[in-house]
């Protein structure tokens, strides 16, 4: 199989992104506990949430933000991928969430959807695009530095990660 394969990005309706963000904010806090950053469930629950709300302070209407659903060539719902503005820096896309369905896992998708998503944020008028990952992701991790992303801050297991469009 080629490196890459077709995908297609849809918007993402308000009600997929109200489903999608609570099983992502339990899913976040399960990684925040793998990371060492959170000890206790409950607190990890919390703290996921938190960071959500703040993300996406008008939920769905929170502007200068992209939700898009990958699809494959038969139109088919692969994952699904938010971008937004950073907060600091405007000429910088920082990706919010990102994920391949387990079903449709390396099959190309993910390095197929890094690229379409960085020439939306080049059509767009970003410069850059950053994104936050677990270091201990052992597939996305060096998917990442493979697609040029260099790390420009590490925290708590976790690497901030930005690359020149």
């Amino acid at each position: 199989m080629s490196e890459f394969v077709n995908v297609y990005f849809r918007d993402m309706t308000e009600k997929e992104f109200n489903d999608f963000s609570e099983e992502e904010i339990r899913s976040y806090a399960e990684e925040l506990i793998k990371s060492g950053y959170r000890k206790l469930k409950i607190t990890a629950l919390k703290a996921s949430r938190k960071e959500y709300e703040e993300t996406f302070p008008q939920g769905y209407n929170t502007p200068e933000n992209y939700f898009y659903v990958i699809q494959n060539s038969e139109k088919e719902d692969v994952g699904k991928i938010f971008y937004q503005t950073h907060y600091e820096k405007k000429d910088v896309a920082f990706i919010t969430e990102f994920v391949i369905k387990e079903e449709h896992r390396n099959k190309g998708y993910g390095k197929s959807a890094l690229k379409k998503v960085a020439e939306d944020a080049r059509e767009k008028g970003y410069k850059k695009m950053g994104l936050n990952v677990f270091l201990h992701n052992k597939i996305s991790y060096p998917m990442y530095l493979k697609d040029g992303y260099k790390i420009i801050e590490e925290i708590e297991g976790n690497a901030i990660m930005e690359k020149d469009l």
